[in-house]
């Protein structure tokens, strides 16, 4: 350990200079994002990626209008490294990204589905936002360790995961879509 190393660190022991947590949660977002989509897209090699369809992404540049939508790629039918000792476990997606990997298939007509990916593409938007998925993965360690975020009543349990601000930001984005009790509410959704 450097001389500063070590000055930090009887700094943070002592209290005097704050604990650098906000690092810890960065480089573990970091590495955690690096190998998940790493598995993500190993595991998926053969599963092809397609654009979402026209009214679809139109619906979306609705939400989202100042995300480039028809850069969104969907993964359909994928195995998905948080699922992996369950191939229908409770994660239906994950996104990496512009990159969408999509549990089962992905039923464009469906308001259940569109509200999920309502929830995704809100990811896509923090990427662009963030500058990058090294910023992105860096928040979402971060926020991860931090909590913090505000949540729709409907969630009656919720965990670190969805506390942290990032997916508290995706929850409450897709609850627009929602009544109190976490039920889809197709005529909300945008035409």
């Amino acid at each position: 350990m450097s001389l500063l190393g070590t000055v930090r660190s009887v700094g943070e022991a002592l209290g005097v200079v704050p604990t650098e947590s906000s690092s810890v949660g960065c480089n573990l977002g970091r590495v955690v994002y690096r190998e998940t989509r790493r598995a993500a897209q190993t595991v998926n090699l053969l599963r092809p990626r397609r654009a979402l369809a026209p009214e679809t992404q139109a619906m979306l540049r609705s939400v989202f209008p100042d995300l480039d939508v028809g850069a969104i790629r969907v993964r359909t039918r994928t195995r998905l490294p948080a699922n992996r000792f369950k191939p229908t476990g409770s994660i239906y997606a994950m996104t990496f990204g512009n990159t969408i990997y999509w549990r089962d298939d992905l039923d464009e007509s469906d308001p259940i589905h569109l509200v999920r990916l309502v929830h995704e593409a809100t990811h896509v938007d923090q990427v662009r936002r963030l500058g990058g998925e090294d910023a992105f993965a860096c928040e979402y360690g971060a926020g991860y360790l931090r909590g913090g975020g505000e949540l729709p009543g409907y969630i009656e349990e919720p965990s670190d995961y969805h506390r942290n601000p990032l997916e508290s930001e995706a929850y409450s984005t897709e609850a627009r879509y929602r009544d109190a009790r976490g039920r889809v509410v197709a005529s909300r959704l945008p035409r």
